[in-house]
């Protein structure tokens, strides 16, 4: 496991997804009281761009300000053309602030919003997203791999070209010391309503990809929910699959002592938490798992580009 996308990866039959909480949330709304350099930290990692030919993002909220519009700028500069939202509603006056980008042209786009909600949450559109994408096969030929056991595996050339991902972010936590509170309840409705939710929308069992921020940590009960609702569809998780673990991407303590203070409340900086995921239909396509913390040493006011890390994967294209 690596802590960014490795830079040989710029070769044919390669493609790399990233899954992130940006952590910009609408304006008046900040940890340190200075609205959290928001600007500052998206004008930072739009430098970030050029790694990724998938991004899934959450928590860019568009209400009041211009930032959703200075990403996709920014992604579109860098080749990612295509991209879906989930926007606010009558009834839910803050949009998801969900995002997917891809490089890749989108073959079709669908969405969900989630029937339940508390604290800000209720106010917010908080649910699926997800795209369908065409990607030109790279040959004409099977594509020969190596596994992570260094066993020898063709791919078949009949495999489809085409490849859902899709990107969530589920009702916040605001009591991560009681399990059982009510917002672990709103949790575990949502999770149904995903699981009926993918039925539908795949059907055909195509090629899929599931990322994104479940705010389910791996110690709690729900974590056991969140797997058998993703395993009718065969979605496994790749972390720990791989490496029998799931990274904590929130909260991060080193020797005893938080990573970041500055975007992260006092008392959630040393909880460890694993609240983002990253699944995939097809764990024989995946080549490299990485964690990107996008730490930023150019910054005298901030030293990570968001209170959460990404997570991300390299998926061999056949």
């Amino acid at each position: 496991m690596k802590d960014q996308p490795s830079k040989t990866e710029d070769k044919i039959g390669i493609f790399r997804i990233l899954t992130y909480n940006l952590f910009l949330r609408p304006p008046l709304i900040s940890t340190n009281g200075n609205d959290d350099y928001k600007n500052d930290r998206v004008k930072a990692f739009l430098k970030h761009i050029p790694q990724y030919d998938i991004i899934a993002l959450q928590e860019v909220f568009g209400t009041l300000n211009g930032r959703q519009k200075m990403i996709i700028e920014g992604c579109k500069k860098e080749g990612l053309i295509y991209y879906t939202h989930l926007p606010a509603t009558w009834t839910k006056f803050i949009d998801s602030g969900l995002f997917i980008f891809s490089r890749y042209p989108i073959e079709k786009s669908t969405c969900m919003s989630f029937s339940d909600g508390n604290h800000v949450d209720g106010w917010t559109n908080k649910g699926v997203i997800g795209i369908k994408i065409k990607y030109p096969r790279m040959t004409n030929d099977p594509i020969r791999w190596i596994s992570k056991d260094d066993d020898t595996t063709t791919l078949e050339q009949q495999k489809p070209n085409s490849l859902w991902i899709f990107n969530t972010h589920l009702q916040a936590n605001y009591d991560h010391h009681h399990q059982l509170s009510s917002y672990a309840s709103i949790q575990k409705k949502q999770l149904t309503q995903i699981r009926k939710w993918l039925y539908k929308m795949n059907k055909r069992r195509e090629p899929c990809v599931f990322v994104g921020d479940f705010n389910i940590d791996e110690r709690s009960y729900l974590n056991r929910i969140l797997h058998k609702s993703l395993s009718p569809h065969s979605l496994t998780n790749m972390f720990m699959h791989r490496y029998g673990y799931n990274p904590v991407t929130y909260g991060l303590t080193v020797h005893g002592k938080p990573v970041e203070t500055v975007l992260t409340g006092l008392h959630e900086q040393t909880l460890n938490l694993t609240l983002d995921r990253l699944f995939c239909s097809s764990p024989s396509l995946v080549h490299e798992l990485f964690v990107h913390p996008f730490y930023d040493n150019s910054s005298s006011t901030f030293t990570q580009l968001s209170d959460h890390h990404g997570l991300g994967m390299s998926l061999f294209v056949p």
